[in-house]
């Protein structure tokens, strides 16, 4: 073995042949008698192992290294001075996180609204709410858009222990197992959409001009701040965290239609949009909490369908009109009115006014909003008459941001919803929450209290606890 080993150092080109015929990229043969090179840059050590070496200049004295691109050096004649080589490891990768564009809709802004951008362009957006600014339409935020016809995934899964006395006693849950999907075939061309057999959403997105652009599809509904949940109540208003079994407004409020949006005003210290769309609307299945025969349904069954279809001939109309001034401030007012009662009956309405809020000081940021409507609806002991309800909602958050990033977050919520004015059930709602947020990269720790206040009715429950890691790639 010695003799081999004699060998081998003393014929650094079997030693070198070795090394290409192997293809081993975890290695560099350094010439150690080859004078230093002083007219290039200095050798990175930090080369990742899977990336292929690349060839210094050198000078006419030293040895060109082999590399993955050429074939190993010829050998030279015969040299009578002895040569040193050695073996340097290079040293393993160091892991960086992928870039990640901002989307439209950020999935993890359940819990986690965000900064706004100054002039934002919608036209970047995927769908409606997100970190880093704000769509005008949607009150969200907005990137880059991709390029070509590859398509760019993106992944929001959550994992929830929850603890509701009476209703929900200490259970893990996943709630959102999400894969949303971009295709961007022309830069003024952006389709997106969620990839399951029957997806919540999906939205063709043509930009018109730099100030218009049209969005159809089974597009996200641009009222209030919505990130895409809304807050009303105090807490984030989904099937599980609802005081009673309906829903205020759908879970996430998609529906087939079209949307036109168009800059108003657009520069670096004010933003002035309005959107306006027609879509399918709300229809009737709800239950009356006075029997009546007629009454509207405001959760997901009747609106995620894939092959979902209108109720009647009338359609939804909407519309938002949003201010942003700078970075600081957000204003916001939205409107929406659709015929809810099947086609070939008398006709019942829905009609809903809303307006928001937000505000950014510093580490501070304060956020609210309120909505006030109401419905027709039967009169229960006459049907040939006709009452109307009135229902409406309110919150208001303070964020406060802490660490070199502001990966730290907390929040105080509040609210209260009155679903009917007629009486008063489990689904009204006044409500006051605290959570506290830790991100320090594309995953999210929070944990999360929320207390009922409204003591008018008897209810199963009056607390909620949750601890969740969301992951958002």
């Amino acid at each position: 073995m010695q003799i081999a080993l004699l060998f081998i150092l003393g014929n650094p080109f079997l030693l070198m042949d070795s090394w290409a015929q192997t293809g081993n990229r975890d290695f560099e043969v350094i010439n150690t008698n080859s004078p230093p090179n002083t007219n290039s840059a200095p050798r990175s050590t930090a080369r990742p192992s899977t990336s292929r070496p690349t060839t210094t200049p050198a000078n006419a004295a030293s040895v060109a290294r082999p590399t993955a691109q050429t074939p190993p050096p010829a050998r030279p004649a015969a040299s009578t001075t002895p040569q040193k080589y050695i073996i340097v490891p290079t040293p393993p990768p160091t892991y960086r996180p992928p870039a990640r564009r901002e989307e439209a809709v950020d999935l993890n802004a359940l819990n986690m609204p965000t900064p706004r951008a100054a002039a934002p362009n919608p036209a970047t957006a995927a769908s409606p709410a997100g970190a880093g600014g704000t769509s005008t339409a949607y009150g969200s935020g907005a990137g880059a858009p991709p390029t070509g016809v590859a398509p760019n995934f993106r992944f929001y899964f959550d994992f929830w222990l929850i603890n509701r006395p009476g209703v929900t006693d200490l259970s893990f849950q996943n709630v959102h197992s999400i894969t949303m999907i971009e295709i961007a075939p022309r830069p003024d061309v952006l389709f997106n959409f969620e990839l399951r057999p029957d997806p919540r959403f999906y939205e063709l997105d043509f930009r018109v001009n730099p100030r218009f652009r049209i969005r159809l599809g089974k597009i996200w509904v641009p009222f209030d701040d919505m990130n895409p949940h809304n807050n009303l109540g105090g807490r984030v208003n989904t099937t599980i965290l609802i005081s009673g079994s309906t829903l205020f407004l759908p879970n996430i409020w998609t529906d087939l239609g079209v949307a036109g949006e168009y800059k108003l005003i657009a520069n670096s210290s004010v933003d002035l949009t309005a959107v306006g769309y027609v879509i399918n609307g709300f229809q009737a299945g709800g239950s009356d909490p006075q029997s009546g025969s007629v009454y509207p349904s405001f959760n997901d069954i009747a609106n995620l369908s894939f092959a979902s279809k209108d109720n009647n001939r009338d359609k939804g109309l909407g519309g938002r009109l949003q201010l942003n001034l700078g970075t600081k401030v957000q204003l916001g007012a939205s409107g929406f009115t659709c015929r809810y009662s099947d086609e070939g009956s008398k006709p019942y309405g829905i009609s809903m006014l809303g307006l928001d809020a937000r505000f950014r000081f510093g580490r501070i940021e304060l956020r609210g909003g309120l909505i006030t409507g109401g419905f027709d609806v039967p009169n229960a002991a006459n049907t040939a008459l006709t009452d109307h309800v009135n229902r409406g909602g309110a919150y208001a958050e303070s964020w406060y941001r802490w660490g070199r990033t502001e990966q730290y977050r907390f929040v105080i919520r509040g609210g209260l919803l009155q679903p009917d004015s007629r009486v008063v059930t489990i689904n009204d709602q006044m409500a006051g929450s605290v959570g506290l947020f830790y991100r320090p990269d594309f995953i999210q720790y929070s944990l999360e209290y929320s207390q009922e206040f409204n003591n008018q009715v008897v209810r199963p429950n009056t607390s909620i606890t949750w601890a969740r890691v969301a992951i958002s790639l």
